[in-house]
């Protein structure tokens, strides 16, 4: 069986930019890519993000059963990851991070404003806010890929933000995007200033 090291080698490289970039602690987040219907690559359980290799990054069929022999389990998120896909068929990515900023902040009922373009850009559906859920349980399966049908990023109180794309570049970007927006909408309530992106016709 081909054991795609070129898509494990994406992800890895993913998740050490988020790692890089602040966005991820420890042992926190997971990522998934879908390469066809009834095949996934997903991070293990308990992986720390910055060392990752062929051996953690594992691939599972659609029921989240892994497809090579492995003493690693997929992440315990697995099951919020298989039911986005199914409910977000044009999509190949999913990256959920926990990035600390716009989670603190929607974490405490304080809103993200959008400084800049790029940010427009990349999050034009908004965001949407989970309650506060255990990990891995099946409310916050079933919480997430309702809402997700809606936007392309979801901001889960208390844990961390899930971000959807047709690549892995593109989800990771968003949460890059949302991240920045959530530092520059802090500022602007330490300043006591409001932020008032232009709108061209």
């Amino acid at each position: 069986m081909n054991n795609y090291n070129e898509y494990k080698k994406e992800i890895s490289k993913i998740a050490l930019k988020a790692v890089a970039d602040g966005l991820i602690k420890t042992i926190g987040g997971n990522i998934s890519l879908k390469i066809d219907d009834n095949l996934y690559l997903i991070t293990a359980t308990g992986a720390a993000l910055d060392e990752l290799d062929e051996s953690n990054i594992l691939l599972i069929d659609d029921q989240g059963l892994p497809l090579e022999k492995t003493e690693h389990k997929p992440s315990q998120e697995t099951g919020m990851h298989l039911a986005i896909y199914k409910n977000r068929q044009d999509i190949r990515a999913i990256v959920h991070l926990h990035p600390l900023v716009s989670t603190t902040l929607i974490s405490l009922e304080e809103d993200i404003s959008f400084a800049t373009f790029e940010q427009e850009y990349f999050l034009k559906n908004g965001y949407k806010i989970i309650p506060p859920l255990p990990a891995g349980s099946e409310d916050l399966k079933v919480s997430t890929s309702l809402e997700i049908k809606f936007c392309e990023i979801l901001i889960l109180k208390f844990h961390g933000v899930i971000s959807i794309g047709g690549n892995l570049k593109e989800a990771y970007y968003r949460i890059v995007e949302l991240e920045t927006a959530a530092q520059a909408s802090l500022i602007s309530k330490l300043l006591d200033k409001k932020i008032l992106l232009p709108k061209f016709s």
